[in-house]
């Protein structure tokens, strides 16, 4: 069990003057925060914390007292060593305290560095900035208190700014190098851009101007030096991105310009190239988070370039084994991943049509081999016919999002594409391999039941004139006789049963509230034409 006068003798061989007293120490404190030793000693610790006066947390056998006695053992041993040794027993033993301080099942407590917080922090800035080897042991020790928010309230935001312009030139500086073949240069430049990651998405508060300019510089200078997609360094670095634009972008004004120009580059080279599902769904986040800002400045984001890359991808996918989207077979996280990124890409897809369909962009010269001589609309049309799953999929949530903004006739059109998808589908000899690409239609012809067969928001453009009515209601009877005889294939696939059914419950119930507000309608014509023969005559 530890005591009072256990602690006692490791703060006074900490508070020396003289270095050998000051490495036993450290020892004598990492004897008690490893093993069984290790709950009574940081539960004692917790207990006079936590009873403590605010005013006598810096003295006796307490966690700040005891952090605030490691830090100054640091500052003793880089001053002592300041020309050769880079390396300090006290600031791994300091990470290891702040560790044991936070884990409640040691302690039993939290925050209990509260009243060091600022100090802390403060003093791994004046640290780093002039002892850089020490990042190894402090960095992970400001991605801890970064997370707690009490904690990083009490940081000074000039503290914030220093670590943030630090940390981008630490990310800067080894992409510059162009990531040397060390394993051990990569993996620091690695933690570094985490460490940048938790500081831009930890802010204590809004982002202090004074450090907005040094950040898109920081950037801007990063991506023009990179030439490949390299893991997880390049997927943590456009996590960075988008978390700064989702925090500040709409305070960037024109600067987000500035970014998208620098990272544009890499967005469009590696979107086709890279195999890494994350890395796919950060450049998808980062298209989403640029298209929202495009509102207020239209040139932010050159559509023409990104239109092309997506219906490239798309086709990309056209091949897409069955059970990877909307599927009861396999559930692991390889293919719940590569299930959600391709989601988003549908769901990024059907965003960039519509806006390419609202405000078509010109092509002229080289811009024909970008986007290609194809319209937009009509690659969407010819894609619903040959039931590439993407563009289904792609078609299904444009409806489900834009679809009363768009011209009936063209969805008409897309409606008869997706009927002879369905026939294809039904087709083929396995239905049960192509479940997923019924599944996206079934789902695509429900947005179109809810468009055609009853006006619920009426849209005066959705009516529709007798002689489309016409053609809707054929494409609508050859979709309930496929689906009809399609039934019993159907059984081995709950899903894909249960969303025909239900396709099929929902047009039953939609034809019969239209006949019931014919009836109506003809009821009160008869009530209004009796009346109008009792009425009297006039002159």
């Amino acid at each position: 069990m530890a005591t009072a006068r256990d602690v006692e003798e490791v703060v006074q061989k900490l508070a020396s003057d003289r270095a050998r007293p000051r490495d036993e120490g450290v020892k004598l404190l990492g004897t008690w925060l490893q093993g069984d030793r290790a709950p009574t000693f940081c539960r004692l610790l917790a207990r006079n914390t936590a009873r403590a006066k605010p005013g006598h947390l810096a003295s006796g056998a307490t966690w700040p007292f005891l952090i605030t006695a490691l830090a100054k053992c640091v500052l003793a041993d880089i001053a002592a060593k300041r020309r050769g040794a880079t390396r300090s027993a006290a600031a791994g033993m300091l990470r290891a305290a702040v560790r044991c301080a936070e884990d409640a099942r040691l302690s039993g407590h939290s925050l209990l560095l509260i009243s060091v917080a600022k100090q802390l922090f403060s003093h791994i800035l004046e640290v780093i900035k002039d002892a850089p080897s020490f990042q190894l042991e402090y960095s992970p020790i400001l991605r801890q208190l970064l997370t707690v928010k009490e904690y990083r309230y009490q940081m000074k935001p000039r503290t914030y700014s220093n670590l943030v312009v630090l940390y981008m030139k630490k990310v800067a500086t080894g992409f510059d190098a162009n990531f040397s073949n060390q394993a051990s240069s990569k993996e620091e430049s690695f933690r570094c851009t985490w460490t940048l990651h938790v500081l831009l998405e930890n802010p204590p508060g809004d982002y202090p101007d004074t450090m907005r300019e040094e950040v898109l510089n920081g950037f801007c200078a990063i991506f023009s030096h990179i030439r490949r997609e390299d893991g997880k360094l390049t997927s943590k670095l456009m996590e960075c991105v988008n978390t700064f634009l989702l925090m500040d972008g709409p305070n960037l004004g024109d600067k987000s310009v500035e970014i998208h120009k620098a990272v544009q580059d890499f967005v469009l080279r590696s979107w086709l190239m890279t195999r890494d599902l994350r890395l796919k769904s950060l450049f998808i986040t980062y298209a989403k988070i640029q298209l929202k800002l495009a509102r207020a400045i239209p040139k932010v984001l050159e559509r023409k370039n990104l239109l092309g890359v997506i219906m490239d991808d798309l086709d990309q996918n056209v091949n897409t084994e069955a059970g990877l989207l909307w599927c009861e077979a396999s559930r692991d996280a390889k293919d719940m991943s590569l299930r959600c990124s391709l989601e988003e890409l549908m769901d990024l897809s059907a965003t960039i049509f519509y806006q390419a369909y609202k405000s078509p962009t010109p092509m002229r010269g080289d811009d024909e081999k970008k986007l290609k001589t194809e319209d937009v609309i009509s690659r969407i049309t010819n894609s619903l016919k040959k039931g590439s799953l993407c563009w289904i999929g792609t078609t299904c949530l444009l409806i489900h999002k834009y679809g009363y903004r768009v011209d009936k006739s063209l969805l008409i059109s897309w409606l008869q594409a997706c009927c002879q998808s369905l026939k294809s589908a039904l087709s083929k000899a396995n239905v049960i391999r192509s479940q997923d690409s019924l599944l996206w239609i079934i789902r695509a012809l429900k947005e179109f039941s809810a468009m055609f067969i009853v006006n619920t928001r009426e849209e005066s453009h959705c009516l529709l004139t007798k002689g489309e009515m016409s053609t809707v209601e054929g494409y609508w009877q050859d979709i309930w006789n496929s689906l009809i005889h399609a039934l019993p294939l159907f059984s081995p696939t709950a899903l894909v049963a249960d969303s025909a059914l239900n396709l099929l419950g929902g047009m039953i119930m939609r034809i019969k509230s239209i006949l019931q507000l014919c009836q109506k309608i003809h009821g009160t014509c008869k009530l209004l034409n009796n009346r109008h023969h009792r009425m009297p005559s006039f002159p």
